[in-house]
């Protein structure tokens, strides 16, 4: 129990649905009045056991990552529950994106109804995440989140590798835990690079370890919205990413921190190293960051799905 809210932990990556299905039926059923169902990639497919009020989160379509992140043949499972049997099932749902580009996508990948879906962008806890008072001289590159191949950690490290010859004195610290992390750890030691990983970051100490950077770089190939760098910005650390879906949204270019050409590893080390150098810069970025992301805040967030959920309940 969390904050007064029961949760559930049963099965894996995969049967996790299952054990939602089998726990609706068994022991559920009947004591609820509206579900909100999370689409991962797949969703819980809810509509089909329980005729309850409900809407669908989308954080992102999936359809590109499942290629990377699953073996040949067993990708394609999902890519057709997500690409076809979704949007069938869930013709009556509204559902929510995260992001003015998940909502794109699901409009033109998935098929999805433009007036169907909402978009309720991610907060961030403005009780927790505050920029330090002063700014010290440490020269740290930050990386916090989920560590898989899509997520291209490793492009960050062979990035650092480059920007160690322009700052000596600069360090990479990554943090969390995934499916990728063993091949990231041994990219680093092929190259050798020295990188300090955390492996699974409790979140009670995360606004503490953002305080600390001085850049957040997040060299992934896609996302739903880019919560870690709206809380970085909220820490008053500016954001450097490619130019991507859901990142383009949620970094300012030349604002909040720099967006670069997806692929061009030397102009992210040209970013990195003007922010790690010129103070005056990475004060300007770090000003207007904090401003940024004040206006993304979980009261909205809650406030925006409550609203929601009252129209569903109308209906």
């Amino acid at each position: 129990v969390y904050d007064g809210i029961k949760i559930v932990r049963r099965g894996s990556r995969y049967t996790v649905y299952i054990w939602a299905f089998l726990y609706y039926l068994f022991k559920f059923k009947g004591k609820y009045d509206f579900i909100i169902d999370v689409e991962n990639g797949v969703p819980f497919f809810t509509p089909l056991f329980s005729f309850k009020p409900k809407i669908c989160i989308v954080h992102h379509v999936h359809l590109d990552v499942f290629k990377k992140e699953l073996p040949f043949g067993i990708h394609f499972v999902p890519y057709v529950l997500e690409k076809y049997f979704m949007p069938l099932f869930y013709r009556n749902v509204e559902f929510v994106a995260v992001s003015d580009v998940t909502k794109r996508e699901m409009v033109e990948r998935l098929k999805i109804p433009f007036s169907k879906i909402t978009v309720i962008h991610n907060g961030q806890d403005t009780t927790k995440f505050k920029p330090p008072k002063k700014f010290d001289d440490k020269k740290i590159i930050l990386y916090f989140g989920r560590i898989m191949d899509y997520k291209r950690v490793d492009l960050l490290v062979k990035v650092f590798k480059k920007v160690l010859v322009e700052v000596s004195n600069a360090s990479l610290h990554i943090a969390g835990s995934g499916p990728g992390l063993d091949r990231v750890k041994q990219v680093a030691k092929n190259l050798n690079v020295p990188v300090k990983f955390y492996g699974f970051y409790p979140e009670e100490k995360k606004p503490g370890l953002f305080r600390k950077a001085t850049v957040f770089v997040n060299p992934s190939s896609r996302e739903g919205w880019g919560l870690t760098v709206i809380e970085a910005n909220a820490s008053g650390v500016p954001s450097i990413a490619f130019k991507v879906p859901g990142l383009t949204e949620a970094i300012r270019d030349n604002e909040t921190g720099f967006l670069v050409e997806d692929g061009n590893l030397d102009l992210a080390v040209d970013k990195i190293v003007e922010v790690l150098n010129n103070k005056k810069l990475r004060r300007k970025l770090s000003k207007n960051s904090v401003k940024w992301a004040s206006g993304f805040t979980w009261e909205n967030t809650t406030r925006k799905t409550h609203d929601l959920m009252l129209k569903v309940l109308k209906k």
